[in-house]
């Protein structure tokens, strides 16, 4: 027969499991704070990643690359589901979504999302875009007889933003053969 103290330990053992399987349901979660804050959170197999972006006028502005997430042991209501190793993001599990609290920024709760992963390569790769751009127009700014809207249209010319939906390894291939092209042609 089995004591008091083996039926507790299975017990236990069993709500782990199931706590456990609770809160890792895969897929992708977007949540949206304000008009311009985007949060992903994305959970597979082996990893629970949560990334921003930052977006203006259709541009994205900004990024917090993705963050890896350990899985917490606490398994209070109160405690976090999921925590970065610095403590700096934390994702509570809720009825009907997350919520993730990030140092520095509001809490956003994100809730299971059609997106896929392309659509968020293609958001990192406005990002980059964005900061190309930027650093390009930095860096042409300071030669003598720079023209801001003569560079804007060149670089408009070269229809990098139809680009932004391949894969980012590729599309960082692409701005740097721009680049070498827009270096070698304003010589």
């Amino acid at each position: 027969m089995m004591n008091v103290r083996q039926i507790a330990l299975v017990l236990f053992f069993l709500m782990m499991i199931k706590s456990y399987g609770q809160t890792l349901d895969k897929g992708i979660y977007r949540g949206q704070k304000l008009p311009f804050e985007i949060c992903y959170m994305t959970c597979n197999d082996s990893t629970i990643e949560v990334e921003y972006f930052y977006q203006k006028s259709g541009q994205i502005f900004g990024h917090v690359p993705s963050e890896k997430l350990l899985i917490n042991m606490e398994s209070f209501s109160t405690k976090p589901v999921y925590k970065s190793t610095d403590n700096s993001v934390l994702v509570y599990l809720k009825t009907d979504c997350y919520l993730i609290k990030r140092k520095g920024s509001a809490k956003i709760k994100v809730f299971k999302t059609t997106d896929s992963k392309t659509d968020i390569y293609t958001l990192r790769n406005r990002y980059n875009l964005y900061r190309f751009s930027q650093d390009l127009h930095n860096e042409f700014k300071l030669r003598d007889g720079f023209n801001d809207k003569e560079f804007w249209d060149n670089f408009k010319s070269y229809e990098l933003e139809k680009f932004t939906t391949i894969d980012p390894i590729d599309f960082n291939i692409k701005l740097m053969q721009t680049k070498d092209e827009i270096l070698k042609n304003n010589r």
